[in-house]
C-alpha cells in the first residue's frame, strides 16, 4: 500500500518522460510545493519495492535514473478512473436530489 505522498510523486514522475534522479526530482517537488521533497530517495525506493519505478544505473554512483514503470502507470490510470467513477457518482447524485429524483425510504 503506498501513502498518498508516494502517489503524488509518482504522478509527478510520469508528467515527464526524462532521466529522474534524486536532484531534479527533489527540486520539482519544492517548486511544486508537494510533500515529499527532502525524502525523495525513501520515496522512490518504496515505489520500486512496489513494482511502480525503475531505478537504473546511470554511471554516477549515487544518482541513478528513476522511471515510472508499466505498473506504475496502470496504478495512475486505474487511480484516475476511480476518481472519475466517484465524482460522476457523486454529481449523478447531487442532481437526483436537487431535482427530487432520488427515491424516499
Amino acid at each position: 500500500m503506498i501513502t498518498e505522498t508516494e502517489l503524488n510523486v509518482l504522478k509527478v514522475m510520469a508528467e515527464k518522460d526524462i532521466n529522474w534522479n534524486w536532484m531534479n526530482l527533489d527540486r520539482t517537488l519544492s517548486m511544486k510545493i508537494i510533500p515529499g521533497f527532502s525524502n525523495v530517495v525513501n520515496i522512490v525506493n518504496k515505489l520500486a519495492s512496489e513494482g511502480l519505478v525503475n531505478i537504473e544505473d546511470s554511471g554516477h554512483k549515487s544518482m541513478p535514473h528513476y522511471h515510472v514503470s508499466e505498473q506504475g502507470y496502470r496504478r495512475l490510470k486505474k487511480r484516475e478512473f476511480i476518481i472519475l467513477v466517484l465524482t460522476a457518482t457523486h454529481h449523478s447524485n447531487r442532481s437526483e436530489h436537487r431535482f427530487g429524483l432520488h427515491q424516499r425510504k
